[in-house]
């Protein structure tokens, strides 16, 4: 099965990989997870002021705070991943990786970390839906599994 899992380092993305990390009897003995996390692209002035390799760096090092700690929660339960992030809109990004793979499954989460996270419920997955339905969707024909529930503590009960 091979499952998509975009990722921006909130909670709800963590709760994405979490969910994918602790379904074994779901997804497989031997899934193939990508985990995909879109860098926003710099305006074309501060790239030109910066340079291609001061950018180069600086997006490389932007994805790996998000994209090294799920890989590592991953590998902890046992799967391997494969990451990777490209530049641009979101929901256009995510939509094209599933197509050009063949994705069986994208888990993400409900929310993430944009402007209007806070005020639409799903932005980039409604994104997702809406480049896929526009000719895509049919083709492509996978689920997309929102992950609303965000892990919380749990107190221990009072002895």
């Amino acid at each position: 099965m091979k499952i998509l899992v975009p990722v921006d380092g909130s909670e709800y993305s963590r709760a994405a990989v979490e969910f994918v990390a602790s379904r074994s009897t779901l997804i497989g003995t031997e899934p193939q997870v990508e985990l995909i996390n879109v860098q926003f692209a710099v305006p074309v002035r501060a790239a030109r002021v910066v340079g291609k390799s001061a950018l180069s760096e600086y997006y490389e090092s932007e994805s790996d705070k998000v994209l090294k700690p799920a890989l590592r929660r991953l590998q902890k339960a046992g799967l391997s991943a494969t990451a990777r992030y490209p530049v641009g809109n979101p929901g256009e990004e995510i939509s094209a990786a599933a197509v050009k793979d063949g994705v069986d499954l994208i888990v993400m989460g409900a929310h993430g970390h944009t402007a209007l996270g806070g005020l639409l419920i799903g932005w980039s997955w409604f994104a997702i839906c809406s480049i896929m339905f526009g000719g895509r969707w049919l083709h492509f024909g996978a689920p997309v599994e929102t992950v609303e529930q965000v892990a919380q503590s749990v107190p221990t009960p009072a002895k």
